[in-house]
């Protein structure tokens, strides 16, 4: 079963399924048509990671506001947080994300589900990536 969900789940998915999610809230909450978005969709060009970082902090609070900090919904803008944090080479606040995270799906979702494998695989990129540069600096 562990393999099966493996060789299914690809790290975009995930991510985009969180987003989306995050998304949906955000145009619930706001209550913000379709119509609107694309122009809030224009704010943040491909790859202009650093200016969405306050808002995707901005949509980890909403989620931990509506759910409360042990719900999974809650890991999982938790661990998109921590995905956009390894875009921008901070892979320490990255980890605490990602095994902030992990706790919450271990204590809520039954073992080996794709939450758990997914931000798993996370967390070995963003300790990788911490190892690196810490290596790097000392070179």
């Amino acid at each position: 079963m562990l393999e099966e969900a493996i060789s299914i789940l690809t790290e975009d998915s995930i991510h985009l399924s969180g987003v989306l999610g995050d998304l949906s809230l955000y145009l619930q909450e706001n209550e913000v048509s379709l119509l609107d978005f694309s122009s809030f969709q224009s704010q943040f060009p491909h790859q202009d990671y650093a200016k969405a970082l306050p808002v995707r902090m901005e949509q980890v609070e909403l989620k931990r506001k509506q759910f409360g900090e042990e719900h999974p919904d809650y890991a999982t803008s938790l661990v998109n947080q921590g995905g956009l944090l390894l875009k921008l080479r901070q892979p320490r606040a990255a980890v605490e994300c990602f095994s902030k995270a992990l706790a919450i799906y271990d204590a809520k979702l039954p073992p080996g589900h794709p939450h758990i494998i997914s931000t798993l695989g996370w967390l070995a990129r963003a300790r990788r990536a911490r190892c690196d540069r810490a290596f790097a600096s000392k070179e």
